[in-house]
Order: C-alpha cells, then sequence, then structure tokens
C-alpha cells in the first residue's frame, strides 16, 4: 500500500495533543469522543507508533508522538493552504463582523474611502464561527478570543472590550465580589465563546455568577426580568452598547478589578493579496485612533483571562513577526497600561 493518510486522522491526533483529553478534542473538532478515539487508533495502526501515553487525568504525547507532531502540523497546514486557494475569490475580501459590534463596519469605512475598487463582503458570524470559517477558506480575516493555538494564523489585538454591569436600575458601586450578578446562558453551542469567557472570570477572580437564561443578543427579556425582580443585573460587554434595545439600560463599570475581553484580528500567514493586507492595516490603524486597545482611565486594576495563545503554540509566522508587536502584547500574557 502507498504510503497515504486521511488527513482527519492527522486533525484528531492534532487536536488530542493541543487539549491532553480525547473528550476536549471531539469538542474542538464537533464530533464524538468516540469518533475521535477510532481515528487516532487507526492514524496509529497505519503508521505503527504509539501516539499517546494514557494516565488517570488524560493523555499526553509519547516520544514518537512529540516527533511526529511537527510533521502532522505541516500536513494539515498544506492541505488547508491547497483548499483556502481553490475557494479564493481574488476580487473580494471576506470579514467577518458580529452582530452590533461595528468594529468592521467602522474599518470598511475607512478602507472604502482609500480603496473604492475593492469588494467587501461582511459576514454576520459568531467569533468562534468567524474562526473556523476563515481555517476552512471561506472567510479571509476573522474577529475573535483566541483561545488555541492556529497553525498558519497571524494575530495582533484589535480591542480590549471592558466588562461592565448591565440593569435597568443604576446600582450602587458595583463591584465583581459582593455584588449579586448573573450573565447571559444559552444553550446554543454558537455562543459557547462568551459562556467560556465568563467561567473563566469566574474561576480567575473567585466570583460566582447566576445564569440568567436568555439569547445574549436579545436584551429585552433580561430588562423584563429585572423589572420584575426575577434577574439581578448582569455582565456584559462595553460595546453591547451598540446592539439593538442597549438604549433602555445602564452600563456600570466595576470598581474592584475591570475585567476585559481581547479581541484579536486573525488572517493567514500566508495572505499575499494587496487588498486584504491593505485591509489589516487599516484595521491596525483605526483601532489606534479610537483607543481600542486603550484600558479605562483612571479605573480598578485591569484583569485579562489567562487562556490566550501559550508562547510556545505559537506557528513561525505570526504574532511575534508583525512590526511593533510581540508576546508581551498577547492578551492574557500580562496586565496592559494602554
Amino acid at each position: 500500500m502507498a504510503d497515504d493518510v486521511d488527513t482527519r486522522l492527522v486533525r484528531a491526533f492534532l487536536a488530542v495533543a493541543q487539549e491532553g483529553s480525547f473528550t476536549r478534542a471531539a469538542r474542538t473538532l464537533g464530533i464524538s469522543q468516540q469518533a475521535v478515539s477510532n481515528q487516532v487508533a487507526r492514524l496509529e495502526e497505519r503508521l505503527g507508533e504509539t501516539l499517546f501515553v494514557r494516565h488517570g487525568s488524560g493523555v499526553a504525547l509519547s516520544a514518537k508522538g512529540y516527533d511526529l507532531r511537527p510533521q502532522a502540523r505541516e500536513l494539515v497546514g498544506m492541505t488547508e493552504a491547497l483548499f483556502r486557494r481553490a475557494r479564493a475569490t481574488e476580487g473580494t475580501i471576506r470579514v467577518g463582523e458580529i452582530r452590533g459590534r461595528r468594529m468592521m463596519q467602522e474599518v470598511w469605512t475607512r478602507h472604502r474611502a482609500r480603496r473604492p475598487q475593492d469588494v467587501v463582503s461582511l459576514q454576520d458570524l459568531t467569533g468562534d464561527e468567524q474562526v473556523r470559517a476563515m481555517l476552512g477558506g471561506y472567510l479571509d480575516i476573522a474577529m475573535d478570543r483566541v483561545t488555541w493555538p492556529l497553525p498558519g494564523i497571524a494575530s495582533v489585538p484589535l480591542r480590549y472590550d471592558p466588562l461592565m454591569v448591565l440593569t435597568v436600575r443604576e446600582i450602587e458601586a458595583p463591584t465583581l465580589h459582593g455584588t449579586r450578578l448573573g450573565y447571559p446562558h444559552t444553550s446554543q453551542d454558537r455562543f459557547r465563546g462568551w459562556q467560556d469567557f465568563c467561567e473563566v472570570v469566574q474561576r480567575e477572580l473567585d466570583v460566582t455568577f447566576e445564569r440568567v437564561p436568555h439569547d445574549i443578543t436579545m436584551l429585552e427579556p433580561i430588562g423584563q426580568g429585572q423589572i420584575r425582580g426575577d434577574y439581578p443585573p448582569v455582565i456584559a460587554l462595553n460595546g453591547l452598547r451598540d446592539y439593538p434595545g442597549a438604549e433602555g439600560f445602564t452600563f456600570q463599570r466595576f470598581e474592584d478589578v475591570q475585567p476585559y475581553f481581547p479581541w484579536s484580528l486573525l488572517w493567514r500567514a500566508d495572505e499575499t493579496r494587496p487588498q486584504v493586507l491593505a485591509f489589516i492595516e487599516t484595521a491596525r490603524e483605526v483601532a489606534e485612533e479610537k483607543g481600542w486597545l486603550s484600558l479605562l482611565p483612571g479605573g480598578p486594576p485591569p484583569w485579562f483571562p489567562s487562556d490566550g495563545i501559550r508562547p510556545e503554540d505559537l506557528p513561525g509566522q505570526g504574532l511575534q513577526d508583525l512590526p511593533g508587536q510581540g508576546l508581551q502584547d498577547l492578551p492574557g500574557q500580562e496586565r496592559h497600561d494602554g
């Protein structure tokens, strides 16, 4: 039999290696845990090597697994590059945006004034959906909070979005500690990124939020629940002010600690089309001019989540290779002074 392999098996191997768990890898890949186990077993059989060592709390790479991991990443990267080239639309910049955020729309307004000949397609997707679309070759530029390594993807911080108290009635001296707070919760997987962030806030800052069972893009049910007394004030990103219906709410900052949601701008590291690179440069310029990377003045100590990309997982072309951007600028690596 010729030396060949199904790249789905290789992706399963990389996901388990990253997550240290078949269960978490299954969630990342969007398939069942049994399917991941079967794919890894098939790859091990195909290669004639044991790739993982099982232990009580999960799995770890074997010596041969460590040895083969770089080649596995390269194989997947080349496969993705092949399909990106096949799907690329030369004349269109495909940009992801999140409904109500308006960040990419502001960038597009500036870009259009400079390059009116460019065609931009804005696609309304959640952050996680944008990243998956970009990896699949269906999107050129995405915005999200990055929490796992993305081989072949370049990224820079785009906006530090402060966490606020959202309420129909102003409260006195809101704090994360000691204030009864909720967070909008939904069973829809497409909002899992937001809920993961809230769980990180609870864990790392040692606070407890109550679940408010509503879609995070629908503010009216939250307001009605607060008026009835069913729901406490809820946490929300400051950027939610742009959403329809936000006018009836009060947004208050915290007085004990100020959490930030770090948005990143992402694109493929092998991108060469001038219109896409120009859009990225415009986005960085708009972020600087509008102070998107500045912290709230005169506020309490800032906090960034610690579950960002680890330096050892960064691809060869990425944050550390961009002019003016280094590992010290990664959200979550340290506190920023704005």
